[in-house]
């Protein structure tokens, strides 16, 4: 059962192909209200099999980070507003991640991509009031292609 809260699910389209790593969606949670990441998924737009290298991780030094506007959607139908912040697609990332704070890491070779779903509440990924993390491609395929991504997120307070 899902403690008190609102869902929203996160989702990004990368408007152009890439062939190197990057940050998918980058999320700062809001000031007083901490946010569970309950399912995380990374596709590639090709039916071929991908090679690829995927984490969350809290980012330590945020720097400047610049990227693109996300898709926030509401899939319990509340109205109150998000108070967190994510933004997409980043053509500049920030300037450090964590070494040791990274709360999921996979190397595989899939058709059907990344897909992060933990069946118990006890294994959902907290992101603590005010800090920022990050769902990255470390390596993307050798073959140039857009990538879209998602976050299922509880944010409470």
């Amino acid at each position: 059962m899902l403690p008190p809260g609102r869902l929203y699910e996160i989702n990004n389209t990368m408007a152009s192909a890439i062939t190197a790593g990057r940050t998918l969606i980058h999320v700062t949670a809001g000031a007083a209200n901490p946010l569970y990441i309950l399912e995380a998924h990374v596709e590639g737009e090709s039916a071929t099999s991908l090679q690829m290298e995927v984490e969350i991780a809290k980012v330590t030094t945020a720097g400047s980070p610049v990227g693109t506007g996300t898709t926030t959607t509401i899939p319990r139908g509340h109205a109150a507003a998000a108070s967190f912040t994510a933004i997409g697609s980043l053509s500049t990332e920030p300037t450090a991640y964590s070494a040791t704070a990274i709360a999921e890491k996979h190397f595989r070779s899939s058709v059907y991509g990344y897909h992060f779903e933990p069946v118990m509440p006890g294994l959902w990924l907290p992101i603590p009031a005010g800090e920022i993390w990050g769902l990255r491609l470390l390596t993307a395929s050798v073959a140039s292609q857009k990538f879209s991504s998602s976050l299922l997120v509880l944010e409470l307070g």
